[in-house]
């Protein structure tokens, strides 16, 4: 089973993004394993941060 993770960015009127990726299971696992590291080091070192947050590419690409 692949699944494909896709995400949308707008910057203003002039210009609109798209990506996606597509993995296979093990990389899916891979994935989630990052993130939620990823979210725990944010958690240790930022006040009020919940590790439960889910991450959105928009805020990513966008820098907030």
């Amino acid at each position: 089973m692949r699944m494909i993770y896709l995400d949308e960015s707008g910057r203003g009127n002039k210009f609109y993004f798209f990506g996606a990726l597509i993995a296979d299971a093990p990389a899916i696992q891979d994935i989630e394993r990052g993130f939620n590291e990823i979210a725990g080091l944010i958690a240790a070192n930022v006040a009020g941060f919940d590790p439960r947050t889910e991450f959105h590419a928009v805020d990513m690409f966008q820098g907030t």
